[in-house]
């Protein structure tokens, strides 16, 4: 005789997926067949897409790339160096600019008039 609960379980387990464990070949092969069929939606999602790395079997796709230019790298390299000298400068600008309006800001908070100029300004 099933009481009302098991009758509820029953119903809920109906309503469910398809169990895959055991399965009727085992666990294993219901494994097996996922990891296959996964694999299976991997390579078609990246067939025609390049190999990250360019490692493994991109080795043939090697061939058709063009000859490192050396003077090109020196250039490439020259011309880092040149933007590092400018970042730099630019930083150091930056920081001394930053330092002046801390004081200024410093100097506002104190109530002073912010070097005196505003004395000037109003004409005296």
């Amino acid at each position: 005789m099933m009481t009302t609960a098991d009758e509820r379980r029953d119903a809920e387990n109906k309503n469910t997926g398809p169990r895959i464990f055991p399965g009727p070949w085992g666990a294993e092969a219901v494994l097996e067949n996922m990891v296959r069929k996964a694999e299976e939606r991997i390579d078609k999602a990246t067939r025609g897409q390049p190999l990250p790395g360019g490692s493994g079997t991109a080795a043939g796709v090697g061939g058709s790339k063009k000859p490192r230019d050396p003077t090109a790298r020196k250039q490439i390299q020259a011309r880092m160096v040149e933007l590092e000298k400018e970042l730099a400068a630019e930083r150091a600008l930056r920081t001394g600019l930053e330092g002046e309006m801390a004081g200024l800001r410093e100097s506002l908070s104190r109530g002073g008039g912010g070097g005196g100029g505003g004395d000037k300004a109003a004409g005296r």
